[in-house]
């Protein structure tokens, strides 16, 4: 004879469905959402002045997120407003890198164009601590008469390295999608009380 699901297991599978149903309502907008944008460059080839705290070895590195991933065929665009955080480094001396959130740190002109994809294709982007004592850009095209990285740690007036007609590259990371994650847990949540109901 076949068993009557108990009452208890019908209001607990009503509430978890209920559940699914309203994460998945709240979640899904924001579905395709932070993205990380990662920069590369190439190693530093003039240095000025001597000593300079810079070495063939240092580069430009670092990384913005945005709230959404940036739109395709963009021309020059200011981003400012989609950008969350941000982090770069040229590796000076044992500089700490120059991060969104800590007093005095910004962005300057994060300007991007991007192809049909929405891959970074031209850029202008300027970060600086705001005290003077570190400055980081780097470019390629937009309107630059030549493709640079440059590190500086004292206003752009040195000690400052920099490479020219070398630019880096760019990499884009999506963040896991909340609604994959949340689906993910919530078929997990159900499986398991599929097993508690058929061992009960």
């Amino acid at each position: 004879m076949r068993k009557e699901p108990r009452p208890r297991f019908r209001l607990v599978g009503r509430l978890r469905w209920g559940l699914m149903a309203l994460l998945l309502a709240v979640v899904a907008p924001s579905a395709e959402g932070v993205t990380i944008y990662t920069y590369t460059g190439n190693t530093f080839t003039v240095f000025s002045p001597a000593p300079n705290p810079y070495t063939t070895s240092d580069y430009v590195h670092g990384s913005f997120t945005t709230a959404a991933p940036l739109a395709p065929n963009l021309d020059d665009a200011d981003v400012t407003g989609l950008v969350l955080s941000f982090v770069f480094h040229d590796f000076a001396d044992d500089h700490l890198p120059i991060v969104s959130g800590l007093p005095a740190g910004f962005f300057l002109t994060p300007t991007i164009s991007t192809d049909g994809s929405g891959n970074i294709t031209e850029w202008v982007v300027g970060i600086t601590n705001g005290l003077g004592t570190h400055f980081i850009v780097t470019t390629s095209n937009n309107g630059y008469s030549a493709d640079f990285d440059f590190g500086d740690l004292n206003a752009q007036a040195g000690p400052y390295a920099y490479n020219s007609g070398s630019p880096g590259t760019w990499s884009i990371t999506p963040e896991p999608s909340a609604l994959l994650l949340v689906s993910g847990g919530l078929v997990g949540l159900t499986l398991a009380g599929n097993r508690r109901r058929s061992h009960g």
